[in-house]
């Protein structure tokens, strides 16, 4: 409940203030979704390793982590050259 919160709260804020000149709002959006990201792995792998089914889930653990921070790597690099063309 707590990760669906928190991504959800991520989402509206997101959505709300996309539009903010204020650099600190934009950079505040940026560490709440990143925030939700990692939490959604901190979720899936405490909920493998509480169930036992590690050795079948590695697999799985590597891609979406993979897929996870790459995804946070892109929102990093498009935050970064959107301040650069603010100032």
């Amino acid at each position: 409940t707590y990760t669906t919160y928190k991504i959800t709260n991520a989402i509206i804020h997101y959505k709300k203030n996309y539009k903010e000149n204020n650099l600190l709002v934009k950079q505040s959006i940026i560490v709440n979704l990143i925030d939700s990201i990692v939490s959604i792995l901190t979720l899936q792998n405490t909920l493998i390793l509480v169930n036992g089914e590690m050795d079948n889930m590695t697999g799985l653990v590597i891609i979406t982590s993979f897929i996870l921070y790459g995804f946070v790597l892109f929102i990093t690099i498009f935050s970064f050259c959107q301040n650069i063309k603010y100032k």
